[in-house]
């Protein structure tokens, strides 16, 4: 879920309140430009919580009857998983130019260390 807060917290406040400093965002210029234009707008949105967390979010705007409804999805994994298959290509690209031994073992060392970072999350579902 992109909003951490309860529907008591947010209801009643504006989204300036909620979010301090979302008037500066591109965000919030999309979602200006699609009430004023009465736009459809699609982005993907880097979001950053209260806490500190991140998150990815692909956003559709819409305009609506007195505002707009924004339907939000979360693609943080994919988000992830791209990034991590970029990284894998740029290593890739760094090994097929190293001449040295003592390199490719340092490399080697970065790979085998990253890929313990990014070992895939195990989800059991009913």
């Amino acid at each position: 879920m992109q909003v951490k807060s309860t529907e008591k917290e947010l209801i009643g406040h504006t989204m300036m309140e909620v979010y301090p400093g979302i008037e500066n965002t591109e965000l919030f210029v999309k979602l200006k430009m699609s009430m004023e234009n009465k736009a459809v707008i699609r982005m993907d949105n880097h979001f950053i919580y209260p806490d500190g967390t991140k998150g990815w979010f692909k956003l559709f705007i819409h305009p609506w009857s007195n505002g707009i409804i924004i339907f939000s999805f979360d693609i943080t994994k994919h988000k992830h998983k791209n990034d991590e298959i970029n990284l894998n290509f740029k290593l890739e690209e760094l090994e097929s130019s190293i001449k040295s031994e003592e390199d490719k073992q340092k490399l080697s060392e970065i790979k085998r260390l990253f890929a313990e970072i990014h070992e895939p999350e195990v989800s059991i579902s009913n």
